[in-house]
């Protein structure tokens, strides 16, 4: 899934709580045997006898979408089926026309067991009246072997649980993604990746320059001493090799990284896709003496700018209002800056860093540069390097994601992480997100 924002949860949780608990359960025909009383997973239901899962999600209203994710037995086999469709500035119900994505994935016995963990805890029973009327769901049915009840409706232990389980569901289907477009390779091909990796890659690098070598024939393209370019060249890495670590130490599940920054995180969920990019920028405005400019618009367009932070000013949020009052004494330590970095977390998003940037042509890519959806889910990744050769470019890619996750290198083709303009069209999809025309875009921080 997604980087939706802090702010929206409470909506989403309160809508999820009164559509699970704030109808009334009836039979539909006297001769379907429903059950009645609420049976738990693992415990009445054992794990073994799942044979369905189904999660759907829709929105019929402007800028429609529809998600599905479906995990079942067939054959003896555990499979993992997800399709998406979107209306983009359009209303809905989407249709088959509207499918940007879909696929069918046999599941290992580890990502199986996997989802069984999730689910593990959870409670099914008889279908509510208009269960899935109104609202956007998610709707969730559980299914297992002599099952006599036509629809079972399902509810998770927790909403971190299903927070979770989203974020499951969302790699395993950027993981097919990957793999659908993934080249197929002879020998000699094989061959001629692992000899670019070995002269591409190195193990024992310490910053971005020194780890990712530019392909054969290329040369990095010129940065200034103190640009943003050479900063995040420089920026330090964590050993090769390390995993990408989530806020509260778990390791992301989805092998999407190259490399991962040494960049601070926080145990909290917070510092998530569009935070990343925003962190970056502050950090590189802070360590080359242009703090004034350090601001950034909340999604209500409220500015918080670090100069009025440092002095000792705090926000007042009331409803959708924000403004400034006086609330601590001037600062502008380590910590401080922390906390200012928090407090836009909170109330900035791919929407607002949307707003804060305009577009531009892939012939003129440079680092700094976003590829972004604003929105509610949406997603934001950022080019921190380019290289180019008689007037081609290349690029690498990174990102945050939710939940709250280290920012890393993007993988893009077997062993070669640069991903090369002339190749770019549109859906533009990375390992976890596809971008759509005009998602191209250069943040205006530096202005």
């Amino acid at each position: 899934m997604i980087c939706m924002k802090k702010t929206l949860f409470a909506v989403f949780v309160v809508l999820y709580v009164v559509l699970l608990t704030g109808c009334v359960a009836k039979e539909e025909s006297t001769d379907m045997p429903l059950f009645n009383s609420v049976k738990t997973v693992g415990k009445d239901i054992p794990i073994s006898d799942i044979t369905d899962f189904y999660y759907t999600e829709e929105n019929i209203n402007y800028d429609a979408y529809y998600q599905r994710y479906r995990f079942y037995v067939e054959d003896g086999k555990h499979m993992f089926f997800h399709e998406t469709r979107e209306r983009k500035d359009d209303y809905g119900p989407c249709t088959e026309e509207d499918t940007t994505l879909t696929g069918t994935i046999e599941l290992t016995d580890a990502q199986w067991s996997e989802f069984t963990e999730f689910v593990s805890g959870g409670t099914v029973k008889s279908r509510e009246d208009s269960a899935d009327a109104g609202g956007t769901g998610p709707w969730l049915y559980l299914y297992w072997k002599d099952d006599k009840g036509k629809y079972q409706q399902f509810a998770f232990d927790s909403y971190d649980t299903l927070a979770r389980f989203e974020e499951f569901c969302l790699e395993l289907a950027s993981g097919d993604v990957a793999s659908d477009t993934a080249t197929e390779l002879t020998p000699e091909d094989e061959d001629a990746e692992q000899n670019t990796a070995h002269a591409i890659i190195n193990p024992m690098g310490e910053s971005l320059k020194e780890r990712i070598d530019v392909p054969a024939g290329y040369v990095r393209t010129p940065e200034a001493e103190g640009s943003l370019g050479d900063f995040l060249r420089n920026y330090r890495l964590l050993p090769d090799g390390s995993p990408v670590l989530l806020y509260d130490g778990r390791e992301k599940t989805n092998d999407s990284a190259v490399c991962v920054f040494d960049m601070h995180l926080g145990d909290k969920d917070l510092q998530q896709c569009a935070d990343s990019v925003i962190r970056v920028y502050a950090e590189y405005m802070r360590a080359t003496g242009m703090e004034d400019k350090i601001a950034f618009h909340f999604v209500n367009g409220f500015l918080c700018d670090w100069t009025s932070y440092k002095n000792g000013n705090r926000i007042s949020v009331n409803g959708n209002d924000v403004s400034w009052k006086a609330g601590s004494s001037a600062t502008d330590s380590d910590e401080t800056f922390e906390n200012y970095l928090e407090t836009v977390f909170n109330y900035a998003s791919t929407l607002s860093v949307e707003c804060e940037s305009e577009p531009i042509d892939i012939a003129e890519i440079r680092i700094g540069d976003i590829f972004i959806k604003g929105g509610s889910p949406g997603h934001v990744v950022m080019v921190v390097d380019t290289c180019e050769c008689d007037g081609k470019k290349a690029f690498l890619l990174a990102q945050g994601y939710m939940p709250a996750q280290q920012f890393h290198v993007l993988k893009n083709k077997p062993d070669d992480p640069w991903y090369y303009a002339e190749e770019v069209t549109y859906p533009f999809r990375t390992p976890e997100y596809v971008f759509d025309e005009g998602s191209l875009m250069r943040p205006c921080y530096l202005q």
